[in-house]
C-alpha cells in the first residue's frame, strides 16, 4: 500500500514538473511590446517624413506603410496571448529591416535631414540597450561596452549641432549615419 501511494505520488509530481517545463518561457512579454510599439512609431514617423520632404514616393511610403500595418496586427495578436519570447524576437528582426529600407530609400533620394534622423536614431538605441539590458539579452560587460560606444556617438553628435557658429560639413553628417549604422549593426548580432 505505501509502494502504491509513493508511486501515485511521484506520478503525479513528475506531471507537475513535465507541465510547467511546457509552458517554460511562454508568457507575456510587457518590455517587448513597447519596444515593438516604439520602433513602429519611430518607422511611421520616418514614413511621413519622407513623404514630407519628398524622400520617398507614394507607392514607396503606401508599401512602407502596408508592411507597418501587417506588423501592428501581428504585434496585437502577440499582446493578447502568452507566446514564447522568439515570437517578439523574430518581430523585432522584421521591423529592423522595414526600417532599413526606409533609411536605404532616404539614402537614395538625397533628401534627408540627416540630423534630424540621426537624434531619433540615437535615442531609439538608448532603448534598445536599456530593453536588451532589463531583458537579460546582453551581459552586464557587453553592456557597459555599447552604452560607452553610444555615448561617444551622442557626444559627438552634440557637438556637431552645437550653434557654436562654425556650419556642419556634409562629411560630418556621414560620420555620424555610418557609425549608426555600424553600431546598429553590431548591436542586433550581439543580441
Amino acid at each position: 500500500m505505501r509502494n502504491l501511494i509513493f508511486a501515485y505520488a511521484l506520478m503525479i509530481m513528475s506531471t507537475l514538473v513535465l507541465s510547467g517545463c511546457a509552458t517554460l518561457g511562454i508568457h507575456t512579454w510587457p518590455d517587448d511590446e513597447k519596444r515593438v510599439d516604439a520602433m513602429i512609431i519611430t518607422v511611421t514617423q520616418d514614413v511621413g517624413e519622407g513623404i514630407r520632404t519628398g524622400a520617398l514616393t507614394i507607392d514607396q511610403s503606401q508599401m512602407f506603410l502596408r508592411q507597418l500595418k501587417t506588423l501592428r496586427k501581428e504585434a496585437a495578436e502577440l499582446r493578447s496571448k502568452d507566446v514564447r519570447h522568439e515570437h517578439w524576437n523574430d518581430l523585432h528582426k522584421r521591423l529592423d529591416v522595414v526600417e532599413e529600407e526606409v533609411n536605404a530609400a532616404f539614402a537614395k533620394s538625397g533628401k534627408v535631414d540627416e540630423d534630424s534622423r540621426s537624434a531619433v536614431r540615437i535615442v531609439k538605441l538608448q532603448q534598445d540597450i536599456d530593453s536588451a539590458k532589463l531583458e537579460c539579452r546582453l551581459s552586464e560587460e557587453n553592456v557597459k561596452i555599447y552604452q560607452n560606444r553610444l555615448d561617444v556617438i551622442r557626444s559627438s553628435y552634440l557637438k556637431m549641432i552645437e550653434p557654436d557658429g562654425t556650419p556642419v560639413t556634409a562629411d560630418e553628417k556621414v560620420d555620424i549615419a555610418r557609425k549608426l549604422d555600424s553600431f546598429t549593426s553590431d548591436l542586433n548580432k550581439c543580441q
